[in-house]
């Protein structure tokens, strides 16, 4: 009995003092741990050229962007878990997609990344937002994700050229697309241009390895313009400035592609062409239908696919899978025509894997051995491609008019020709009078 009183006795007490302490006991905001940031920040584009940012932390948040020098805006990300194989940096995380506002196109924008209304440790980074009007410079990067040390050079030479957007043809992890190989030779070799400019990839064979391209549909936040809901994302296309982009599934979507069907990848691509008024059809997908080298051209693409490009009026297509490069004649129904009369077929290849060698066959008009990127230039009725090895040196050159041959859309490049050249004229003076003087 006099147990029981006692316990009768301390029970209140001891809930008394239990009452006062809790609150001492209880970790404070400031003492919990804060998210960290694992992977990004991405850029990203949407169907129709809105920007959007994409970052990754190993714990929950209320996730923001503030833009600006100021920090006057502030944008809410809409949040994911995600798991991933293991072992991984990635593991389990938390994915952050803030879809921005229209800021003004060609413009440098700050940015920093916060998480329950704290600003990361990383950055402030800097937005470069693509411009809406004509010239539009893209890079184009193949078969580029393997680690190796010409990888790295390739990225180097890319960010020297500083270009609105990075496009690649594919194979962007090897050799399986899991979500550690994307962490190691995709966002740790790419990871600053990344946050600059938007990044935007086709997928490839190696991609599609591992869960049907499941790690690279989860961690890049694409356009899902495809008709097919299982194929979201596998291809899409945008429109930037005076062209409109096409990024197509070759691995899996060629396959599907039935006469039977009303919606599958050639469907949609004739109707999206139709629909676009953008005068520069840019078009991008991992196996060429045209190739003299190893694996030779691709036939399900020659047959499914090129028809309905040139009905389309397409003017490029990008490829990879071949580690070289490679361009052709400009092509239609089967044969070279006039420059601006076909479609300009390149494979871009060599971004970082091993390189193998190449042939020649009756479309070729350049092929070579090489690591290095391709930059192509839209002007209004001028498109320059400029192809450099992985040192820097220009390896390939061409020019396609859009428009009638009226010498006024071109005055303005072939002014810049004629200053080029009476510079290296007046050197070649320089030197000469150096000699014999």
């Amino acid at each position: 009995m006099r147990t029981a009183s006692v316990r009768r006795f301390l029970l209140p007490v001891v809930t008394l003092l239990l009452a006062l302490i809790a609150p001492r006991l209880r970790p404070s905001a400031a003492q919990t741990l804060a998210p960290i940031l694992v992977l990004g920040p991405l850029v990203q584009m949407d169907a129709t050229g809105g920007l959007r940012i994409v970052w990754w932390t190993d714990r929950p948040g209320r996730a923001e962007v503030q833009l600006g020098v100021d920090g006057a805006t502030t944008v809410a990300a809409e949040s994911w878990e995600r798991w991933a194989e293991a072992p991984s940096p990635l593991d389990h995380f938390w994915q952050h997609v803030a879809p921005l506002p229209s800021l003004p196109a060609g413009t440098a924008v700050p940015y920093r990344l916060l998480m329950d209304g704290q600003a990361l440790p990383a950055g402030p980074f800097t937005l470069r937002v693509p411009p809406d009007r004509p010239p539009l410079r893209l890079a184009i990067v193949g078969d580029y994700g393997s680690g190796l040390p010409a990888e790295q050079a390739v990225r180097d030479l890319i960010a020297a050229q500083q270009p609105d957007l990075i496009l690649t043809t594919g194979d962007n992890a090897y050799p399986r697309g899991r979500y550690e190989e994307f962490h190691r030779y995709v966002f740790a070799v790419y990871g600053d241009l990344m946050a600059q400019v938007p990044f935007m990839p086709a997928i490839g064979n190696h991609d599609d390895i591992t869960g049907h391209a499941t790690p690279y549909r989860e961690l890049f936040v694409l356009p899902e313009n495809g008709w097919r809901p299982e194929e979201r994302e596998r291809y899409y296309s945008f429109d930037v400035a005076n062209a409109h982009v096409v990024v197509l599934d070759s691995t899996d979507g060629l396959a599907a592609i039935s006469d039977a069907a009303e919606d599958d990848m050639a469907d949609w691509l004739a109707a999206d062409l139709a629909a676009t008024d953008k005068p520069w059809r840019i078009i991008l997908f991992h196996h060429p239908p045209y190739s003299a080298g190893v694996h030779g051209s691709h036939s399900l693409a020659r047959q499914r696919l090129t028809p309905v490009l040139e009905a389309g009026g397409v003017q490029w297509v990008f490829n990879g899978h071949e580690h070289d490069y490679q361009r052709t004649c400009p092509i239609r129904q089967e044969r070279c025509v006039e420059p601006g009369a076909g479609i300009t077929y390149v494979i871009t290849g060599g971004g970082g894997a091993g390189l193998r060698p190449t042939g020649q066959d009756w479309f070729t008009r350049r092929a070579l051995s090489v690591h290095h990127a391709a930059f192509l230039t839209l002007d209004d009725c001028l498109a320059r491609l400029t192809v450099r090895d992985q040192e820097g040196q220009v390896v390939d050159q061409n020019v396609v008019l859009r428009c009638p041959l009226d010498y006024r859309f071109y005055l303005p490049w072939v002014s810049q020709a004629a200053v080029q050249i009476r510079e290296v004229q007046q050197q070649v003076r320089d030197c000469l009078l150096s000699l014999f003087s």
